[in-house]
């Protein structure tokens, strides 16, 4: 929950400053690791919707063009790669995950930073409501 937490702090912030920043071969890009989601998730590949959600925030961070949130993510990656293989496990994440994902790459489209803020920050309740619900629900208190 910590590291969803300091996501939100982050990425929410990344989000707004890339949808002023972010260039149309990379908004392209971004649809394309969305479709890449859609793919493994009807294939039921685990490992393949992990690495393009992944590289979806990646560009996203990249794309605010402030160096100081890629250095502030490079020691997370690990972590996140693990705690993403461990949550897309569950069909229904992964389900709301595209959606959530589509949403964030239509707000950077409009290139509205406050959409584009409000797009991630619904993206990062919605990973911590399903992480509750999904995950944590089934360990003993």
């Amino acid at each position: 929950m910590q590291l969803i937490e300091l996501r939100r702090m982050l990425e929410s912030g990344a989000c707004e400053l890339a949808a002023v920043r972010i260039s149309d071969a990379d908004l392209e890009t971004l649809y394309g690791q969305l479709e890449s989601m859609r793919v493994a998730h009807e294939k039921h590949d685990v490992a393949a919707f992990v690495a393009a959600d992944l590289a979806f925030h990646d560009l996203i961070l990249r794309a605010s063009e402030n160096v100081f949130v890629a250095v502030l993510f490079a020691p997370l990656h690990r972590v996140l790669e693990k705690r993403r293989t461990q949550t897309s496990e569950v069909r229904e994440i992964q389900a709301h995950a595209i959606g959530q994902h589509q949403k964030i790459a239509d707000a950077l489209a409009t290139r509205d930073p406050h959409q584009a803020r409000d797009a991630m920050d619904a993206h990062m309740q919605q990973t911590l409501d399903d992480l509750k619900t999904y995950v944590l629900a089934d360990r003993p208190a």
